[in-house]
Parts: C-alpha cells; sequence; structure tokens
C-alpha cells in the first residue's frame, strides 16, 4: 500500500471488538499511517486518541491525514513502552490497539531499508534518527559478523551465508 491508499488490517474486527461508539480515550500504540485511529475518530465524535510510533515517517503521514480531528488527538514520536511516563486517567482509556509488524508503507519503500526484494540500503531501523546496527561507517566484515552472530542460534533458520549475500546483494535462490 502506499501513503495514499493505505487500508488498515481488520479494520471491521477490530473497531467491533474496541467498541468504539463509547465515549473515552483510545490508545493506539503502534500508529502507523493512523489508519484504525482515523476510523476511531471518524465514527464517534466523543472519542479523543493517544497515538504512539517509533517511526516518524509514518507519524509524519498520520499527523496529516488526522488534521482535521487535531483537537482530539496527541500523537507521540515515542516507543509505546512510555506509556506509564504519560499522565493518562486510565478510568477514561476504553479501548488500547496494538498492531504489531512491518506496515506495508515500509516494505513497499526502497529507502526505508525493509525490503528484500526492491533495491536500496540495509537498514532497517524503524526509526532513521537511531543508530543503525549495520552503519555505513562500520566495515562490511563487522556487519557480516553482526548478522551472522545474529542469525546463528541452533533455532534460527537464516542459511548460513545469508550475511554475505545480502551484504553483496545477491539474489537468493527460494
Amino acid at each position: 500500500m502506499n501513503r495514499n491508499g493505505h487500508t488498515p488490517v481488520l479494520i471491521k474486527e477490530v473497531l467491533d471488538y474496541l467498541d468504539v461508539a463509547r465515549e473515552g480515550l483510545y490508545i493506539d500504540c503502534t500508529l502507523g499511517l493512523g489508519g484504525h485511529a482515523l476510523e476511531i475518530l471518524k465514527r464517534n465524535p466523543r472519542a479523543s486518541l493517544l497515538g504512539f510510533d517509533i517511526d516518524e515517517k509514518s507519524l509524519l503521514e498520520a499527523k496529516k491525514r488526522m488534521k482535521p480531528f487535531s483537537e482530539r488527538i496527541s500523537l507521540f514520536h515515542s516507543d509505546f513502552r512510555y506509556l506509564p511516563d504519560i499522565k493518562v486517567d486510565f478510568q477514561k482509556v476504553k479501548g488500547v490497539l496494538l498492531d504489531l509488524g512491518l506496515s506495508s508503507y515500509q516494505l513497499d519503500s526502497p529507502d526505508r531499508g525493509f525490503s528484500y526484494s526492491l533495491e536500496g540500503p540495509l537498514d532497517m531501523r524503524m526509526d532513521s534518527g537511531t543508530k543503525s546496527l549495520l552503519s555505513k561507517s562500520s566495515t562490511n566484515t563487522q556487519n557480516t559478523d553482526w548478522l551472522r552472530y545474529s542469525g546463528n542460534s541452533a533455532k534460527s533458520s537464516m542459511p548460513r551465508d545469508l550475511p554475505e549475500k545480502l551484504y553483496r546483494r545477491e539474489k537468493l535462490k527460494t
């Protein structure tokens, strides 16, 4: 999906399960492009929303999309693990949503470094403002060693030569 054609996953089921007709505060811990949050706000004029996301690019897109509801939203460029640091009256919270995983927006953007099928940097950071584990300043050997170490546990299904192939951008045979 692209930014403009974003369709949230299981939207009907999520809205039904959260029972979004209730007045109160809803918390979207993984806001992404704001699809679920936007639907909550559209369907319930008495709902307010806290949104968290560590992906700044997605958060900025969500903010644009939810501009008509700006008086009812508070968005945070933050990991949801910091929710307890925010002064929230949890008696008013009616629903909490966590849509864990990568989004098509991240996977379909080669510059984000998540895609395995599109040309782009090997980056894999949700927040491009953080230090990369696979930095350009590191040598290929250091990065390859890190990937090899990360994928070579007894339970890993990563092919032993995957780190080298990723770094050389070789096509993998599947």
